[in-house]
């Protein structure tokens, strides 16, 4: 299996392609840059593309109408995440030049416009599941960082947990977070799962779980 990060330089957020021979379609997780993503799966793909989101936020999803528009794909999500990718408010893209601030990148602000995206193709509410072939994709609601929050397990072996979980300090108290439904019900799922899944987060580096462990959630 083959995982391809993309940084998108301005919003620093990661997204995932992952491509294998014995996978029909392309799994494309948070696309945030669509020049970076289509350089990487090639224009004349005629391949379907999986889009799975992680969360609702501006920096994981500002790619997605652009992705939809050039390739035939199918968006899954939390329902909650899909009814905030509607809404401009919602999906922070109104107020994201406060975060470019944050980050020193003023000079992007002028760019920015509010974004907003036709519902997911597949809504789930608590959980849901692909088996393709060799390929087993669980997908579970992670809620507290954002209401539409989900963590995407494939082949028990990699965990990609958008900003559910980072390798810093997770972020959970930003409009929208929760902090006691993150420490109630997130935080006990991911600190159930396997020591030994590899993370592949929605900012920075990649991790061992258990890595992740040994410093407080």
């Amino acid at each position: 299996m083959l995982i391809t990060k993309i940084v998108d330089e301005v919003t620093e957020s990661n997204c995932y392609i992952i491509t294998d021979g014995t996978i029909q379609d392309i799994i494309v997780i948070d696309p945030n840059n669509f020049k970076s993503i289509q350089k990487c799966i090639g224009i004349n793909n005629k391949r379907n593309i999986k889009v799975l989101l992680t969360h609702e936020h501006y920096d994981h999803i500002c790619g997605l109408n652009e992705l939809r528009d050039h390739y035939k794909c199918v968006v899954i999500s939390t329902e909650k995440c899909s009814n905030a990718i509607q809404n401009s408010i919602e999906n922070h893209s109104k107020s994201f030049g406060v975060y470019l601030h944050f980050l020193g990148k003023d000079e992007y602000r002028k760019e920015l416009k509010e974004y907003i995206c036709k519902p997911s193709d597949i809504i789930f509410e608590d959980c849901y599941e692909i088996i393709e072939n060799n390929c087993h994709i669980n997908i579970q609601k992670t809620p507290g960082h954002s209401p539409g929050g989900c963590c995407i397990i494939i082949n028990g072996k990699y965990l990609f947990t958008g900003d559910s979980l980072l390798w810093g300090k997770t972020i959970i108290n930003s409009r929208g977070g929760n902090k006691k439904i993150y420490e109630e019900y997130t935080y006990h799922w991911l600190y159930g799962l396997d020591d030994n899944l590899l993370v592949y987060p929605g900012h920075g580096k990649e991790f061992l779980l258990k890595e992740r462990k040994r410093v407080v959630f």
